[in-house]
């Protein structure tokens, strides 16, 4: 995916770009994944090749934000496909 693409500038000025992912920025991102399925879920963690959200990289916060955007919109637009669907016993 483009997200390691975009990582690019995202590490915070102060901090090196080696250094792990803040706690406040590593809280949020979990609190969004967790609203998602499961595989969406895999899918992000394998973009990064890490195994749990506070692996990332400072450098990688940019990058995992838009991201999680984009699972998240994602997920909306399959919930609204299968709302959409016809009811077969109606």
């Amino acid at each position: 995916m483009v997200a390691q693409e975009q990582a690019g500038g995202a590490a915070e000025p102060d901090r090196p770009a080696d250094s792990p992912i803040d706690a406040e920025t590593a809280q949020s991102l979990i609190g969004r994944l967790k609203a998602l399925p499961r595989a969406d879920v895999d899918e992000f963690l394998g973009e990064f090749k890490v195994q749990r959200v506070r692996e990332l990289q400072a450098s990688q916060a940019g990058a995992a934000v838009q991201l999680v955007a984009a699972l998240e919109m994602r997920a909306r637009q399959q919930a609204e496909g299968t709302k959409a669907a016809v009811d077969p016993w109606a």
